[in-house]
């Protein structure tokens, strides 16, 4: 089976453990990814709707990993135990959803050693949580796949090393520190979001006058000095 670049670059986010949790798991694709690759000795393949709970259980079947992958419909981390949660994945989701998951389950949270989240949207979201929460956002990476360039963050506990004001929430750091190929692609198509964004409230007097549009502005700004610093860099 072809696992997919999004899905391949996410298990090698995950390290090896004993406990994974996959929240969301549809298919169960990532679980049985990891076991076929002997980086898991267990995973809790959760999803919130029969359907994806019964496409899992044929994935596992169909690989005969039902001894290592076992399938719960839950909400989130509602149908895990704090002892199991040792690395969560939470992928395929915007970030709104995840950080609602996460603190829904705050016992839960606060006893995972890795996190490995793959936000549709709203990445800035996850960077302002590690932050506020003692978040260390250890690695970032990008993926592309078809038309979509895909964000994957990992995360552990610990001091967040996004405490610097200056930070553009909107890119990693590391994803610049790295100097990422995809980097100016993908800060580029964010380039054309915030200007288009921008254009659109030029319209109004109103909007022109807002926070919003001064934030969005100053997001504009730090966009391209990313890719220029970039260009400079190369």
């Amino acid at each position: 089976m072809n696992f997919g670049n999004r899905l391949k670059a996410i298990g090698e986010m995950v390290p090896k453990c004993r406990n994974l949790v996959d929240v969301g798991t549809d298919h169960a694709y990532l679980p049985v990814l990891l076991a076929l690759n002997k980086k898991i000795q267990h995973a809790i393949a959760t999803d919130i709707v029969p359907g994806p709970c019964h496409a899992a259980r044929k994935t596992i079947d169909e690989y005969q990993l039902n001894a290592i992958i076992e399938v719960r419909q839950a909400d989130g981390l509602t149908g895990v135990k704090p002892s199991e949660a040792e690395t969560v994945v939470i992928a395929g989701m915007g970030a709104g959803t995840m950080l609602r998951i996460l603190d829904a389950s705050p016992h839960v949270t606060a006893k995972i050693k890795k996190m490995i989240l793959q936000p549709m949207n709203d990445s800035q979201e996850i960077r302002h949580w590690a932050e506020d929460n003692n978040w260390n956002i250890e690695a970032e990476n990008l993926v592309e796949e078809g038309d979509k360039i895909y964000e994957i963050l990992r995360l552990s506990p610990g001091l967040s090393t996004y405490k610097n004001s200056n930070t553009c929430y909107q890119v990693g750091a590391d994803l610049i520190q790295q100097h990422h190929p995809l980097l100016i692609k993908f800060v580029t198509e964010l380039l054309h979001k915030y200007s288009g964004l921008l254009l659109a409230m030029n319209a109004s007097p109103i909007a022109r006058g807002s926070d919003k549009y001064k934030e969005f502005q100053r997001i504009k700004k730090q966009l391209e000095e990313i890719i220029n610093e970039e260009n400079n860099g190369n």
